[in-house]
C-alpha cells in the first residue's frame, strides 16, 4: 500500500474545490437564450471548475507514478506548517473572503470592502495609514466605476 504524498493532497484539494464549484454553478441563472446557455453566468465557473478537477486528477496519478520523488504526507507536517507565516497568510485570506461572502448583503459593499481590503493589507504588514488610504482610494475608484459611469447599484446594507 503506497503512502499518501503531497502530491494527493493536493490533486485531492482541487478535486474537492472543482467539484464544489460545478455544485453550486447548477443554481446560476440560465442566459436569456439558447445561444447565451454557452456563455451564460456559470461558463467561466465551470470551465475553471472542469480544469481544476483534470490538473486535481493529475496530480494525483502523478503522485503515485513518482510516488518515490515527494515524501509522505502526515498530521504532524501539516500541523508544523500551521505556525509558518506564509500559511496563516493564506489562512487569513480564505477567511477574509468567506467573511465577504458572508456579510456583503448585510452590511453593504462599502464597510464590508473597506474591513476585506484593511484586513488583506495588515496581514501583508502594510503600514495602516498606507493600507486605509488605499482602501479608501479603491472604494472610491470602484463606487465612480459601478455606480456613476455604469450605474449598477452596490449592495448598501445597514447604511441605507
Amino acid at each position: 500500500m503506497s503512502r499518501i504524498n503531497q502530491e494527493h493532497v493536493i490533486g485531492a484539494a482541487c478535486v474537492l474545490v472543482g467539484a464544489i464549484v460545478l455544485c453550486l454553478t447548477t443554481t446560476f441563472p440560465k442566459g436569456a437564450t439558447s445561444s447565451m446557455q454557452l456563455t451564460g453566468p456559470a461558463f467561466f465557473p465551470n470551465l475553471l471548475a472542469i480544469i481544476l478537477l483534470a490538473l486535481g486528477c493529475y496530480q494525483i496519478v502523478n503522485g503515485f507514478i513518482n510516488k518515490g520523488e515527494f515524501a509522505a504526507f502526515s498530521g504532524k507536517d501539516c500541523f508544523a506548517a500551521m505556525k509558518n507565516r506564509k500559511v496563516i497568510t493564506i489562512f487569513v485570506i480564505i477567511g477574509a473572503f468567506i467573511f465577504y461572502i458572508l456579510f456583503l448583503k448585510t452590511l453593504g459593499f462599502f464597510i464590508t470592502s473597506l474591513i476585506f481590503l484593511l484586513v488583506l493589507q495588515w496581514q501583508l504588514q502594510i503600514v495602516w495609514w498606507k493600507s486605509t488610504l488605499t482602501a479608501f482610494a479603491f472604494l472610491g475608484i470602484i463606487y465612480l466605476i459601478f455606480v456613476k459611469i455604469f450605474t449598477i447599484s452596490l449592495p448598501s446594507g445597514v447604511l441605507f
